[in-house]
């Protein structure tokens, strides 16, 4: 994910039109073309790094790969009719494999 893109999106949608050779990175805020006055670099720099910061912290989100909905719709189905909790069980081991980060 572009954090650099979030950031102008989220915050200054509008305010800016392009930015040639983009990197992705915070380095890019030089050669962003504004339509009005540039925010401060600094002002900048606090709402990348929030954006970064929510983007790593939600890191073991993106590593969870469950069963595909028509695959956990079948598991539950069998679950119920044998008695099974094969279901709950699949859940819980993608979340052990990925877990949430304690803050």
């Amino acid at each position: 994910m572009d954090i650099l893109i979030k950031v102008l999106d989220k915050y200054y949608e509008g305010k800016w039109s392009s930015f040639p050779s983009p990197t992705g990175t915070l380095a890019d805020f030089e050669n962003i073309n504004w339509i009005d006055d540039a925010p401060s670099k600094s002002d900048f720099k606090n709402q990348y790094d929030a954006e970064e910061q929510a983007y790593n912290n939600t890191h073991y989100q993106r590593d969870r790969n469950y069963s595909s909905v028509g695959e956990q719709l079948d598991m539950i189905y069998w679950d119920k009719v044998n008695g099974t909790a094969k279901w709950q069980e699949s859940i819980s081991k993608v979340k052990s494999d990925h877990p949430k980060p304690t803050e």
